[in-house]
């Protein structure tokens, strides 16, 4: 029989109908008792240990990084970068969320668990539409929203427009923290821009503009790297091993470790320079500090001199909020007020605090040249604290200057908004004058060594495929004498590359002394919604033919060209970059 603690041995059914009921019990037991304990164990897995809730400790702030994938490359680089003691105690001492609807990796949960990285970040299960997700999140609370793109992705229009709905979600959802945006297509910034975010980097457009700036200047991506990058007393002293190992130059690697723990800051101007010109103020920091004074932030609702008629938004909620200031690089005749920020290069943030103190004199200390523990980049500790003392991710803006262009100036959005405004960048098509058109046709006059090769040219003064596709068959035509000119090789052989526009505006600007002719050689035409944007510009030529073969890049001349960069269009929307 069964007793309150289980089977009686000494009591024994003495017929069959309880050892036939005592059967079918023990027979139902063993059936769904494992299956019970199965669902039961599966549940007890299902509960993940990233679908706890974030806490928020006390007054700590926090800031949520939400992207389609956690990919541990980016997020490694991205949290050293954030949690670098170059940005001093504003961000070391902030707690990241990173909140994504699928659990991480091994990889990536391997990373997490490192004690640096351990007690800072938490990873939360769940999706940043859902608001019970963002619950989770406390991203009510939250200081800051980063959202970022995939690096490396076959669809990235689903991309932006999963980025643009979940930045509509956030919105909907708190008003307050600032959105940092990373978008991959330059024609998708204008569905951001009308959500108020703080920033929007667009990655294909960043990567064309730095390798058209190279072009112009040798170095330039080397540069921009070097000062918006921490680097480390670490990098430094492995720099100073391989040194002793490998046999380099002493001279050349301490050259290089003090260019390379330069950084940008930011800082207020001390009222030692009201009235003087920018040009005396950067030369004065030089002299004094050491340091370069590099571009200056004004606010917009000022007028003065050639630098008035900036648009101010009377309906701003501060006066000092960050969208009413312009940067202005270099303006040497500009005459200081008091009330600017200015941009400074140096070595230590100390040495940069020094320029709101500044009382004349010479204060130049010996400890620039020497490496600091760590540099800090743009966003540094003074970035992070406004004018008014508070965080630079304190829910409430405050003060300072936005490194981004004005409205009116700034890259613009394609294809539809582009066409006027981008009139104030370009000249008028090439209209070669007798002196042009002597030098080339003696340059033309002499033998060559190769028979010309048909090819198709596009000539930018047309705008329909229609008219400007046409073989050229003699040799006297712009392409077949061009000299000094940039050599775009294309090498995807069924997508003509998007964004072209992208490398060719910063090779237009108004303020270049000399416009450099562009040459793009393809196995693709581009579509006549392509040239129809490029035809805009000023000396931009379509050579059809394959750069991996001899005969192509001599239709490109190759030998005549200044430069030349590689274009490998992988996938659709997807651009690999070298400058040769």
């Amino acid at each position: 029989m069964l007793g309150t603690v289980g089977y009686l041995s000494d009591i024994v059914p003495d017929n069959a109908f309880p050892r036939i009921l005592l059967l079918a019990i023990f027979t139902t037991g063993l059936i769904f008792i494992p299956y019970s304990i199965s669902e039961l164990i599966a549940l007890i897995r299902s509960k993940s240990v990233y679908d706890k809730p974030f806490k928020k400790i006390s007054q700590q702030p926090h800031v949520i990084i939400i992207a389609p994938t956690i990919e541990l490359p980016s997020l490694r680089h991205f949290l050293k970068e954030f949690y670098s003691t170059a940005h001093g105690s504003a961000t070391v001492n902030t707690k990241v969320v990173i909140l994504n609807p699928v659990e991480p990796t091994d990889r990536v949960r391997t990373f997490l668990s490192d004690p640096v990285f351990a007690h800072r970040v938490q990873y939360v299960r769940g999706s940043s539409l859902e608001a019970r997700s963002l619950e989770k999140a406390d991203a009510k609370n939250a200081s800051a929203y980063f959202i970022l793109a995939k690096k490396y992705t076959q669809q990235s229009e689903i991309i932006d427009a999963e980025n643009v709905l979940k930045t509509i979600a956030l919105r909907k959802f708190n008003q307050g923290p600032k959105l940092y945006i990373q978008c991959i297509l330059p024609e998708n910034k204008v569905h951001f821009e009308s959500l108020n975010p703080e920033q929007i980097i667009c990655t294909d457009e960043l990567k064309l503009a730095i390798l058209a700036h190279s072009c112009l200047t040798p170095g330039f991506s080397t540069l921009i790297y070097g000062l918006t990058t921490s680097f480390t007393f670490e990098s430094a002293h492995e720099l100073r091993k391989r040194q002793n190992s490998d046999g380099f130059d002493t001279n050349a690697i301490e050259d290089y470790i003090t260019g390379m723990s330069q950084s940008i800051y930011t800082t207020t101007l001390s009222e030692y320079f009201s009235g003087r010109t920018f040009l005396e103020v950067a030369v004065r920091l030089y002299d004094s500090l050491g340091i370069v004074l590099f571009a200056i932030g004004i606010p917009k609702q000022r007028s003065i001199g050639r630098y008035a008629g900036w648009s101010y938004d009377q309906n701003s909620e501060e006066e000092e909020d960050t969208k009413n200031y312009m940067v202005l690089i270099n303006p040497g005749d500009y005459t200081v007020k008091g009330d600017e920020i200015g941009f400074v290069i140096a070595s230590h943030s100390s040495i940069a605090d020094d320029v709101s103190s500044y009382e004349g004199g010479n204060q130049r200390n010996e400890r620039q040249a020497q490496v600091q523990p760590e540099r800090q980049p743009l966003l540094s500790a003074d970035v992070l604290k406004n004018n008014s003392g508070g965080g630079y991710f304190d829910i409430k803006k405050k003060g300072g200057p936005s490194t981004t262009p004005d409205a009116q100036l700034e890259y613009p959005h394609r294809p539809d908004s582009s066409t006027m405004r981008r009139h104030r960048a370009m000249s008028t098509p090439d209209q070669r004058n007798d002196h042009q058109a002597h030098h080339s046709s003696h340059h033309s006059s002499h033998p060559s060594h190769h028979p010309p090769h048909p090819s198709y040219t596009i000539d930018p003064a047309s705008t329909t495929l229609a008219n400007i596709v046409h073989e050229i068959e003699h040799p006297n035509s712009v392409v077949d004498t061009i000299i000094g000119h940039i050599l775009i090789c294309d090498y995807s052989p069924t997508i003509f590359p998007r964004n072209l526009d992208c490398f060719v505006s910063p090779l237009r600007k108004p303020y270049l002394e000399k416009i450099i002719p562009i040459v793009i050689l393809s196995l693709v035409r581009p579509s006549q919604s392509q040239w129809k944007i490029l035809s805009h510009f000023d000396q931009i030529y379509f050579v059809q033919g394959n750069p991996m073969t001899r005969e192509g890049l001599e239709l490109g001349r190759v030998k005549h060209a200044k430069q030349a960069v590689r274009i490998l269009c992988k996938f659709p929307n997807s651009l690999v970059l070298y400058l040769l």
